[in-house]
């Protein structure tokens, strides 16, 4: 079975990725799909809301319209760009989440608590990896690569790149932000000394993309 995913090629990632996506969106109720829409608003590309490719529907009294999904407009050339950026090594499942879909809700929970994974918005969709890319970007230095929140903000969600796995994906661990802030500076980048507040969620983002989204 490990081999089978180790020759699987980023297509056929991206089409593991869409399925699970299509699957969970198609139970959410379009109600909790609606969001302020961007045309004929004060909002920016930072501001959050529904751009214009992603609105389903007419905008309502209020300014609000649902979202549906549409293929992400993320390139290779754009996650090529972040792993320069950061000096990282993106596992490639999570570069088939990237370039899988746009879409606007990045809440997911299992029953027990709740991953918060990066939004791709179509008019900025690089800005929530690298949001969380930057604000914990002491941590890479450490071996992790922060990529979401765990339970809205209790803390980051990283890939640790010491427990590599054949599918050239990494296990998935949390801080919470507590015991992080209050480490001195140094402290930060090394990993024997981070390694004790690391909470162990998933040993793949393939475990993580199938325990969230079916």
């Amino acid at each position: 079975m490990q081999k089978q995913l180790n020759s699987m090629t980023l297509k056929q990632d991206i089409e593991f990725i869409r399925k699970h996506f299509d699957n969970y969106f198609r139970k959410i109720s379009k109600e909790y799909l609606k969001l302020e829409a961007k045309i004929n608003s004060n909002l920016s590309e930072e501001d959050g809301g529904v751009p214009a490719e992603m609105m389903v529907g007419e905008v309502d009294n209020e300014g609000y319209v649902c979202w549906s999904m549409i293929p992400s407009n993320i390139t290779e050339n754009d996650i090529n760009y972040l792993e320069k950026k950061y000096s990282i090594k993106l596992p490639k499942l999570f570069k088939a989440y990237l370039m899988g879909y746009c879409f606007l809700m990045g809440e997911f929970n299992n029953g027990s608590f709740e991953v918060t994974l990066p939004e791709i918005p179509f008019d900025n969709p690089l800005m929530n990896i690298e949001s969380n890319l930057f604000a914990w970007r002491l941590l890479i230095e450490a071996g992790y690569i922060p990529f979401g929140e765990y339970e809205g903000g209790y803390g980051p969600i990283c890939f640790d790149i010491t427990q590599k796995n054949e599918d050239e994906d990494y296990a998935i661990v949390w801080f919470n932000h507590e015991n992080l802030f209050n480490l001195d500076y140094d402290q930060w980048k090394d990993r024997n000394n981070l390694e004790q507040y690391s909470n162990k969620l998933y040993d793949s983002f393939r475990e993580l993309i199938i325990d969230l989204l079916t």
